[in-house]
């Protein structure tokens, strides 16, 4: 930017913009308000209390203003638009159904700093595709990334925990320095951090001088591909979906990928980094690694988050082969990693739930003959919440799952990229032997009688409400996410 951070006219905002501006202010009220909350070392049922109001009338704000005109805050470094405030909406949801399941380990006393850090969290994850130059880009990833650090670690009685926090901390910490690299490469040719400017110096370079155009960009895009786990960055993935806290895993499997996702769309776009072909090929070649290795990986597990976790890398490719189709493809790649991210925090809940019917601790990870004795105590309604969850994540029509991937494919289509359509059905396929397997122990296990506790029925309801609430918004983004400040709207009417 020319124009310096600090000069006070920055800071003179009109109505409109304060207006814009007004949800992440109450977000901060939220980090406020939470901070004084981990110092009184307050429960999780106040935690619930303080998360469902902050969350849920900050998505309320977003949902139902999706149609205002895009207001430019900071000198261009900040642009609230629709984009913006979709993924804003649907992160703080997000956080307030894993804020409702999650909790702390049977073995230790729970640390209350939970909820300030998720609330920091959502803020910098809702702040990323509004961010339009590479210093604010890098402020909110972070703010985003370094709360996941430290969630992942905050279940101090299980090592798993700390070695997944100390593997994601090392890895965002290396994908870090390969975007600031890119970044610093971009100013140094273009002399601006800002995606406009970038934009038009690349478009008004010579053929000879894009070779350090691309460079920059292939460092942008791996650094950005390592944040949500594409092969071969996908290392620590599958540590912090078995070692982390379960809520902390589903929020930030979901948050992430649609959060980063929506922010690259965006600065391929606005910096014409996604039009050289050579970051179009990068992203290509990725997104069928991750489809292919993925599921091949995803078979070989026998635990049933580490099988997730793969299955996560394959949806993160599915995302990435979107992304490398181009801009037309952004809505459905949004809406299919909206439900996506739903239907996975659905599954998570009930996973912990599964966990306290067979007495083993919160947050562990069960392999498939667990699984199948879980069943065997579970109503018969929970496992068909989780049934639905696993044949959407499968693609299964008419399940949510199956109309987003329709929907990338139909664009992916659209845009010439038939290669990439081929390798998703190939995935689509393979996904169906992982997947599917999750039934067999618990269609074909024999019966076993495990009673359960007084605990676990208490636990019982709040996971599953969560699941249900995760299940339910899923469908409901079966007419994309234009529909969903109309469900708002029609909740209005029936509370009235």
């Amino acid at each position: 930017m020319e124009t310096t951070f600090f000069d006070p006219t920055l800071f003179q905002l009109s109505s409109a913009q304060w207006w814009a501006l007004a949800p992440y202010l109450w977000l901060c009220f939220g980090v406020f308000i939470s901070t004084i909350f981990a110092g009184y070392r307050g429960g999780r049922p106040l935690g619930r209390i303080i998360a469902t109001i902050i969350f849920g009338t900050f998505s309320y704000f977003q949902a139902t203003h999706l149609g205002e005109v895009p207001q430019t805050l900071f000198a261009s470094s900040l642009e609230i638009d629709s984009t913006t405030r979709i993924v804003a909406a649907l992160v703080s949801f997000f956080a307030l159904i894993t804020a409702n399941f999650a909790g702390a380990s049977d073995k230790q006393e729970e640390h209350s700093e939970w909820l300030p850090l998720l609330m920091i969290s959502v803020l910098g994850a809702s702040l990323l595709p509004a961010a339009r130059d590479f210093v604010s880009f890098f402020v909110y990833l972070e703010t985003f990334a370094i709360c996941g650090y430290i969630m992942t670690s905050l279940d101090t009685g299980r090592h798993q925990s700390l070695e997944a926090a100390l593997k994601y901390l090392m890895m965002g910490a290396f994908a870090s320095a390969l975007l600031l690299m890119g970044a610093t490469l971009l100013y140094g040719m273009t002399g601006s951090f800002d995606f406009e400017k970038i934009s038009l110096v690349i478009k008004q370079s010579a053929e000879s001088e894009k070779h350090f155009f691309m460079l920059a960009g292939a460092l942008v895009v791996s650094a950005l591909m390592f944040k949500v786990a594409l092969v071969p960055f996908h290392m620590w993935s599958p540590d912090v979906y078995q070692g982390g806290p379960t809520g902390v895993a589903a929020f930030l499997a979901a948050a992430t990928k649609l959060s980063i996702f929506s922010a690259s769309a965006i600065l391929l776009s606005k910096t014409s980094i996604g039009s050289l072909e050579s970051i179009q090929f990068i992203l290509f070649g990725l997104a069928s690694l991750s489809i292919v290795i993925g599921s091949i990986l995803a078979i070989a597990q026998t635990h049933l988050k580490r099988m997730l976790a793969y299955s996560g890398v394959v949806n993160a490719g599915y995302a990435a082969m979107a992304l490398a189709s181009g801009p037309q493809s952004t809505g459905s790649m949004l809406t299919n990693l909206a439900i996506y991210g739903a239907v996975l925090i659905a599954l998570f809940a009930l996973i912990d739930n599964f966990a306290l019917h067979i007495k083993k601790s919160r947050h562990s990870d069960l392999d498939f003959v667990e699984l199948g004795k879980a069943s065997q105590i579970s109503h018969p309604i929970i496992l068909a919440i989780f049934s639905i969850g696993i044949f959407s994540l499968a693609g299964i029509p008419p399940l949510p799952g199956f109309f987003g991937k329709y929907l990338m494919l139909k664009d992916i289509w659209a845009s010439g990229f038939y290669l990439g359509v081929y390798i998703m059905l190939i995935g689509t396929l393979l996904g169906l032997a992982y997947y599917l397997r999750v039934f067999v122990p618990i269609y074909m296990a024999t019966q076993d009688t495990i009673e359960s506790t007084k605990r676990v029925r208490s636990e019982f309801n709040i996971m599953t409400i969560s699941a249900v609430l995760a299940v339910v918004f899923a469908v409901m983004m079966l007419s994309g996410l234009n529909r969903f400040p109309m469900w708002i709207q029609i909740g209005e009417v029936l509370l009235r």
